[in-house]
């Protein structure tokens, strides 16, 4: 610690002299200077930074009073102490009026030492006061800039820019790569960038950056009292600190919520020398903001953490903490200020918070803060507000700071306001007072005043004595004082060590135990100063005694509340800490009982169920493990969303509180677990010895449970992150698997067609062979088309354009048709297929062509899973207003692991490359697709592997019938159309698919014009006008939609209106509708069937002449 520099304003050089000689055998070792002229104690307040100023009284022309002016302007901050030879009573006491701290006559200067000690001690105090201030300022502005959300290296620049705010040294963050070998980065903004670039790729050892390297590497803090002289640091590394003016630095870690370190934060001076409490304080300030901001940068949730720690933090001062735009208007509510005021909202935003001050300071007050915004300058003012609480206007102390944008604006105001009613009540008691007991205020209700003889007889008493201790004036005046002290202290004779200490040096200043009148304790601070006649001899004793009970009770709240934050920050699992949280809070606040419900689910509804607790019997709990919202008092807590706190509850009027009445509770506090707005459950707290709690004590459970809600969202919000990654990975295994299967399936097909294609090539063939060849190759055609419809279905169902054409179906026409369709493979396999149809079934509205698609996918699984020699039962019963269909057969079976996910896209129970079985994986869930569009439900049930499986379709009937659909009209249509004498054009710019198609039509009589591109076919529409155009799409330089466009843009004499049908091999429906907006009137998938080619330009031919 630096020594103190102490100013003495004396012209005596003797008595000088004496007082240096005083202050060094007391062992107060300082630093003295002497002045001895107004002009010199001026200019050395001006120049110099003291922490204690000593003046004589009697100067030639320049008296005690003036120089305490002088130093009350220009050093409000430092104690000033009268050193002087003679100081009359009434004297003395005008001069603490005027803001001395003391005086200490020169023929008494055994009372200089601990008069100084007290003021060097109150005066540290007052700073550690002021700090603690302005470090909560900087704390509140940086979460706020965190919570709103702005950009990581902001926020960290903003902790450097606040600690600078705070103390003289420069801050600078180095942050770790991902493997905390380097800092690849660095956040430096108040010094140059030089140094920042210097510092890139730095590695994080113990030899190479020193103790920056060091402190990451050891994850613990690292001090550097002298960079020029450590050999912990490379001459590189003390080069470059060196060359910025860094002499000692300070380096702490900063960590993460895995307990790891994600950079370092480096305090840098200006001369070698070691931190000091202060600046290590602001080390560990900065550190743990930069946690939170790197916390919400890395989790995305803190915003809102961010803000509620902010909260909890000001809702336990004793202070308001105020924020104002620059025009001194408040933005945004204020609770504080709500809450002290009683104003609402409406009432004080804007500049309505003036009418809250007393009609006599509003002019001045604003004068002080306009003058303030005009310099922006510090605010400072003292005034009277109303004070809602007692219904009268009390004094307070405001003080205010601008805060600045970028650019040098102002950004906003923030401050605080303290209520300082009790101590100006005291100094305008003083004032008044013109009795020797100035310290005796009755109007002090914070204090307690009283005074004694020379023996510590009780010669009068306050009503601040009477409300702390409990006796009336009556009852205490006249007894002795002793019995305020506890028997320990009494027989340590400390009453009289006070009174002893007191005489000889003027006051006695002590904290110790105090003795009420019922018996109880509570610790007090007091203050004893000797009682003197007109004549000096001394009559009595003064003693102000304070119950910082509440200060202490404060404290361990904070302390309490900031290690709630710090282990619920530090956790996963909040719940787990439940039981030690409820030790702690049960140590302060004398609990028995803590209930902590959280909100699930329950007979499909939302019910509250008891997850921890304490002080109850397993019998107890379980009676009450799931009650409804609304029932119990914590269910009212759930319902209401608020806090609820019973006093002596035997005698509320809630009907819920007799169950806490038979457990022997007699004060109860239940608050909701909420984050943002939504409920999560609630936690709630008993005690069976005291009556009540206060609203600090409400207002600390409040704030714990809310505390508790944000890390229980927390830990959620990381499961859910957890259950997604898990569901991300799952559907890519998921997507490999099909898309290795696609690619089997797609290319199975084409070995056999390829195969037998080569040999029918050779014309090696006998006749039975060369027809075995072609059923090969058209069955595994119609295979590989199968396969592409069932993905066009999914994509269809995906996109919501799965369409039914609905009419009066028959479900035995459909399950007959269905069943003719597998019938063959059936028989291949000497698999039977069994039906049971029920004849009087009720029709039904919907598809037929999709149901009987949905009775076949059925059927094929069916005789696909089906061992050899197996049967197929297919089932059709009526079941009041349902229709129910039951393929039921004996084969492979599902296990009870896969059942659940049958009916999924892309599902199979074996996606290996040594299946049994192919397929998809997409027929299942195209059925699941199409019975639900019918209003339908279906599902599987399988005993298990090898037990065979039955799929249930229900489907609702018709009421009423007038007429059924009896098949797909597709099966009534003529597929012999002729097309003698019938012109095409055909183009296509693939051979083997334009040769193919060509050789079909010219096969059914047709005349056909080939061409292979779209400008040949434009040549050919002038030469001649075919009955029919037949186009590819999909061709290049002009597609198949250009080419239409060209022709419907000619006269019809020129073929502007011939009949056009679109032939590709895009299968979508959109490209359905695209062909025929384009201007084709029909629209055929590849690969064509020629009996579908051949009857969709006749029924195109057929409509034509019809509109003619």
């Amino acid at each position: 610690m630096s020594t103190p520099r102490f100013l003495l304003l004396e012209d005596k050089p003797l008595d000088t002299e004496a007082i240096q000689t005083t202050l060094t055998d007391g062992g107060i070792g300082c630093e003295l200077s002497r002045v001895d002229t107004r002009a010199d104690f001026v200019t050395a307040l001006e120049t110099v930074e003291f922490d204690l100023i000593l003046a004589a009284y009697a100067m030639p022309g320049f008296d005690g009073i003036s120089a305490l002016k002088i130093a009350r302007n220009l050093r409000p901050d430092v104690p000033f102490i009268f050193v002087s030879a003679s100081l009359g009573e009434e004297l003395a006491i005008e001069t603490l009026k005027q803001g001395a701290t003391d005086y200490v006559l020169k023929q008494r200067l055994e009372r200089l030492v601990p008069s100084v000690q007290r003021a060097l001690r109150e005066a540290q105090e007052r700073r550690d006061r002021k700090q603690t201030e302005q470090l909560l300022i900087e704390q509140k502005q940086l979460l706020e800039l965190i919570a709103s959300g702005h950009p990581l290296d902001e926020c960290l620049a903003a902790v450097c820019t606040s600690i600078s705010r705070l103390n003289s040294a420069h801050a600078c963050f180095l942050l770790t790569d991902a493997q905390r070998q380097t800092f690849p980065r660095s956040i430096t903004p108040d010094l140059p960038p030089s140094f920042g670039q210097g510092l890139k790729d730095a590695p994080i050892n113990d030899l190479c950056i020193g103790t920056c390297g060091e402190a990451v590497y050891r994850s613990e803090p690292i001090t550097c009292a002298d960079i020029a002289n450590d050999d912990r640091w490379s001459q590189a590394w003390r080069d470059l600190c060196i060359a910025h003016g860094i002499l000692a630095c300070h380096s702490k870690p900063v960590m993460g919520s895995d307990g790891l370190p994600l950079g370092s934060l480096m305090l840098c001076f200006d001369e070698a020398r070691m931190p000091t409490a202060w600046e290590y304080q602001l080390a560990e300030f900065g550190t743990q903001i930069a946690s939170i901001a790197f916390e919400r940068d890395r989790s995305s949730l803190t915003s809102y953490h961010s803000e509620e720690r902010y909260r909890l933090l000001t809702s336990i001062l004793t202070s308001i903490v105020w924020t104002v735009d620059p025009e001194g208007a408040f933005v945004s509510p204020q609770p504080e200020w709500e809450t002290y005021t009683g104003q609402t909202w409406e009432e004080y935003q804007g500049l309505g918070w003036v009418q809250a001050l007393h009609p006599d300071d509003r002019e001045p007050l604003l004068a002080r803060w306009l003058q303030a915004k005009e310099q922006r300058t510090i605010y400072r003012s003292e005034g009277r507000m109303w004070h809602a609480a007692s219904g009268a206007y009390h004094y307070f102390e405001a003080r205010g700071v601008p805060l600045f944008n970028l650019n040098g604006s102002v950004r906003e105001w923030i401050g605080t306001i303290t209520d300082v009613h009790d101590r100006q009540q005291t100094e305008d008691a003083l004032r008044d007072s013109e009795s020797r007991f100035r310290l005796m205020v009755e109007s002090a209700r914070e204090y307690a005043i009283f005074t004694t003889d020379l023996d510590g007889v009780i010669t009068s008493w306050n009503s601040g004595a009477e409300r702390l201790l409990g006796y009336q004036d009556a009852e205490i005046i006249g007894r002795d004082g002793r019995i305020l002290y506890t028997p320990e202290d009494n027989e340590q004779r400390r009453a009289d060590r006070e009174m002893q200490t007191a005489q000889m040096q003027g006051r006695a200043v002590n904290e110790c135990w105090h003795v009420r009148q019922d018996g109880s304790c509570f610790g007090g601070s007091g203050l004893v100063m000797p009682l003197q006649t007109e004549a000096g001899n001394a009559q009595g004793f003064v003693k102000i005694l304070q119950d910082k009970t509440a200060q202490r009770q404060a404290n361990e709240r904070f302390q309490l509340l900031y290690d709630t934050t710090s282990d619920l920050l530090a956790t996963e699992q909040p719940l787990a800490l439940m039981h030690n949280l409820f030790s702690k809070l049960s140590a302060q606040l004398e609990l028995d009982y803590y209930y902590n419900y959280m909100v699930e689910e329950k007979h499909d509804r939302q019910m509250l169920h008891l997850r921890n607790y304490e002080g109850l019997s397993d019998a107890e709990a379980q009676s009450i493990a799931w009650i409804e919202f609304g029932q119990y008092l914590c269910g009212l807590v759930a319902q209401e969303k608020r806090q609820i706190v019973l006093d002596q509850t035997q005698l509320s009027t809630y009907s819920s509180a007799r169950l806490l009445c038979l457990l022997g509770v007699t004060a109860y506090a239940g608050q909701p677990l909420i984050v943002q707005g939504r409920l999560l459950g609630t936690l709630s707290f008993a005690s069976r010895t005291r009556t009540h709690f206060t609203p600090e004590e409400a207002n600390l459970l409040q704030s714990v449970c809310d505390q508790m809600a944000i890390a229980l969202e927390r830990t959620n919000l990381l499961n859910s992150i957890q259950q997604q990654a898990a569901q991300l990975q799952r559907a890519n295994r998921i997507k490999d698997e099909f898309l290795a299967v696609l690619s089997h399936e797609l290319r199975s097909p084409l070995n056999p067609i390829l195969g037998w294609t080569r040999l029918l090539q050779n014309g090696k063939l006998d006749e039975a062979r060369r027809a075995e060849a072609l059923k090969t190759i058209e069955r595994n055609a119609k295979l590989q088309t199968q396969l592409i419809e069932d993905l066009l279905d999914i994509s269809r169902i995906m996109q919501g354009k799965l369409s039914l054409t609905a009419a009066p179906v028959s479900l035995t026409f459909v399950i007959s048709a269905a069943v003719e369709t597998v019938r063959l493979a059936a028989e291949a396999k000497n698999i039977q297929i069994l039906l049971d149809l029920t004849t009087a079934i009720a029709p039904i509205s919907g598809d037929a062509a999709r149901l009987q698609q949905v009775i076949w996918n059925l059927l094929s699984n069916a005789v696909k899973f089906t061992p050899n020699g197996g049967q197929v039962t297919v089932n059709l019963r009526q079941l009041d207003q349902l229709a129910q269909i039951r393929v039921i057969d004996t084969g492979k079976g599902i296990s009870p692991d896969f059942l659940p996910y049958v009916f999924e896209y892309f599902r199979q129970a074996d996606a290996t490359t040594t299946r049994k079985f192919g397929g998809l994986g997409l027929g299942l869930a195209i059925v699941r697709q199409i019975v639900e569009m019918h209003g339908g439900t279906v599902w599987a049930e399988s005993q298990g592997e090898n037990q065979g499986a039955t799929f249930i379709v229900q489907l609702p009937v018709m009421q009423q019938v007038t007429s059924i659909s009896s098949e797909p009209t597709s099966a009534q249509t003529n597929l012999e159309t002729p097309l003698d004498n019938i012109q095409i054009l055909l183009v296509d710019d693939e051979p083997d698919t334009r040769e193919f198609q060509a050789f079909v039509l010219e096969q059914s009589g047709a005349e056909v014009t080939a061409v292979t591109s779209g400008l040949e076919a434009l040549q050919s529409l002038d030469q001649f006008i075919p009955d029919v155009l037949m186009s590819d799409v999909g061709m290049a330089e002009m597609d198949g939609y250009m080419l239409i466009q060209q022709i419907r843009s000619r006269p019809p004499n020129q073929g502007g209106t011939i009949p056009a049908i679109a032939l590709t091999a895009y299968a979508a429906e959109v490209d359905q509708q695209k062909a025929l907006q384009a201007g084709f009137q029909a629209h055929i998938t590849k690969p064509v069937e020629p009996e579908v080619l051949i009857r969709t330009i006749a029924m195109l031919l057929s409509q034509t002449q019809t509109a003619w």
